[in-house]
């Protein structure tokens, strides 16, 4: 096997690795941002809730677009496509917790 194909190939696996293993908590951290802010009383509850609300959405909105780009479609399309699954899993978690979490 030659060194170059090898080294590349070990790199990839510990690039993609990374990749997955921040981006989940990258984008978690961006939600949960608001309600730090409200724990340390900044904002209040309610606003924080909104304020994920939106943050998680343009998250959502952004990796569509992204996710076009590198299907080599339209971006909007697919980030709109990504809130439109978003908004109705969020609100069927939310209805969840309401009726089901106490």
């Amino acid at each position: 096997m030659d060194p170059i194909h090898y080294d590349a190939a070990r790199f990839v696996v510990y690039y993609v690795a990374l990749i997955d293993g921040l981006s989940p908590a990258l984008t978690a951290t961006i939600s949960l941002t608001p309600f730090i802010l409200a724990a340390i009383k900044i904002i209040s509850i309610s606003n924080a809730y909104f304020a994920s609300l939106a943050l998680s959405m343009a998250s959502l909105f952004l990796l569509g677009i992204y996710l076009g780009k590198i299907a080599k479609e339209n971006g909007w399309l697919y980030g709109v496509a990504m809130i439109t699954v978003g908004v109705p899993t969020a609100l069927i978690i939310f209805l969840i917790q309401l009726f089901l979490g106490g």
